[in-house]
């Protein structure tokens, strides 16, 4: 047989939205873009938008996309950084009921054929995104603080910010053993968090289930009795908004309800409105 020539090394980008399955069925199809949307986004404000691969891959609960190793340190930073502060500026102007979009994030390297977006090393970042590890450090974050985890491949720690081209270092990477019990998996990796944070839990208790918005709220201390301005939920229902050219639903743009709240006529002892309560 013939020898062939071997695919060019790319740095691989997969993304996997947390929670996705608790989404509605109705607003799916524009969460399912807007992933990529902020994803884009970030590339936009890193004034790196001609990395933006013509070929990106949708699988519905996120995206996947290569570019060229040259580049490839541009993904761990400022991609991630970024990405994070988009994503954050999306949860402060939402409303309480629209899904939060946290992201689970692996990055990888290895060969590529341009024209498939397949092969070893793109299957091994696809299980580093699903792997337990990354899992359990996005489950033991604050949900309304840290919406990026990233999971590095080995490869590409050692190679690109362990031979300094990222501006990040080693040090800020936690070693891990990835794990994919279902599909025999288990490589070492890195676990890299842009806005690192934690909640309080049981030592003996599993990790805190995501909520989604309406399930925090719900879980929160409420107080008895009517607002002397009217019904509060009166301000989380509204026409839609769009972000980055997608749909969020439930933004309320409704002025005199804004001031009502805003006003001195809440109820002694109510407490402040949640800072991503849709109102701006």
């Amino acid at each position: 047989m013939d020898s062939h020539p071997s695919p060019p090394t790319q740095a691989i980008f997969v993304v996997d939205a947390v929670g996705y399955s608790k989404t509605p069925e109705q607003p799916m199809p524009a969460f399912s873009q807007e992933i990529t949307g902020v994803v884009r986004e970030a590339f936009i404000r890193s004034g790196r938008l001609e990395l933006w691969p013509e070929q990106v891959q949708g699988c519905g609960d996120g995206c996947l996309f290569t570019i060229p190793e040259t580049s490839a340190s541009y993904l761990v930073h400022p991609i991630l950084r970024i990405l994070q502060e988009v994503l954050e500026e999306r949860d402060e102007k939402a409303s309480r009921n629209a899904p939060r979009l946290r992201l689970r994030v692996g990055v990888g390297l290895g060969p590529v054929p341009n024209e498939t977006l397949a092969g070893g090393a793109v299957n091994d970042t696809c299980r580093l995104v699903d792997s337990k590890q990354i899992k359990d450090a996005m489950a033991r974050s604050d949900p309304s603080v840290t919406f990026v985890v990233a999971i590095v491949s080995d490869e590409f720690c050692q190679r690109i910010v362990g031979g300094r081209f990222s501006h990040l270092r080693q040090s800020e990477f936690k070693q891990v053993v990835a794990t994919v019990e279902d599909k025999d998996f288990a490589k070492q990796a890195w676990l890299y968090t842009p806005r690192p944070s934690t909640v309080q839990e049981d030592p003996v208790a599993p990790p805190p289930a995501e909520l989604t918005r309406s399930e925090e709220s719900q879980s929160e201390p409420t107080q008895s009795g009517p607002l002397e301005s009217g019904p509060l939920e009166s301000v989380f229902e509204g026409p839609t908004t769009h972000f980055y050219g997608h749909t969020v639903i439930g933004q309320s743009n409704t002025a005199s309800t804004i001031e009502k709240i805003n006003g001195p006529v809440l109820p002694e002892g109510f407490g402040a409105l949640p800072k991503n309560g849709g109102i701006e």
